[in-house]
């Protein structure tokens, strides 16, 4: 398009016809994605307004509910949270594990579902049958 002396670009019936035609695709476009928003009926047979208003409704019903945590959830957060008697009592059961790593004593099923963790975090090694503490030091 050639600019004229006012700036912009020289236009003719035939263009503006093209560009008229693709804003009112545009706006055909906006109409149909408000009508199903909003709920309205929509008139093609792929539009499903039952499904869709189904989906809204739950959609609602979940914002509702947001916030709401599963029913004993906080209480266990807080068993474990750092500095409460909860996350106390773990570290000196730990602690007690480790002990009995050391000594080579028997453990306990409780003992056996804590010694993947502290291998992984190295504060015992695998060797051979046993395990072995390592110097990493542990605090209560």
């Amino acid at each position: 398009m050639k600019a004229t002396a006012n700036g912009y670009a020289a236009l003719t019936p035939g263009k503006l016809g093209k560009l008229l035609a693709e804003r009112e695709a545009d706006i055909a476009a906006i109409h149909r994605i408000l009508a199903i928003v909003t709920g309205e009926q929509v008139t093609k047979k792929r539009a499903r307004p039952d499904i869709l208003a189904d989906a809204l409704a739950l959609d609602a019903q979940r914002r509702e509910k947001k916030g709401r945590t599963p029913k004993g959830y906080e209480k266990h957060r807080a068993s474990s949270r750092p500095g409460t008697k909860g996350a106390k009592a773990q570290r000196t059961a730990t602690a007690r594990t480790l002990a009995k790593i050391e000594r080579g004593a028997a453990l306990t099923t409780a003992d056996g579902k804590r010694i993947p963790v502290l291998s992984r975090y190295g504060y015992i090694k695998k060797h051979g049958d046993a395990h072995v503490r390592t110097e990493k030091p542990f605090e209560v």
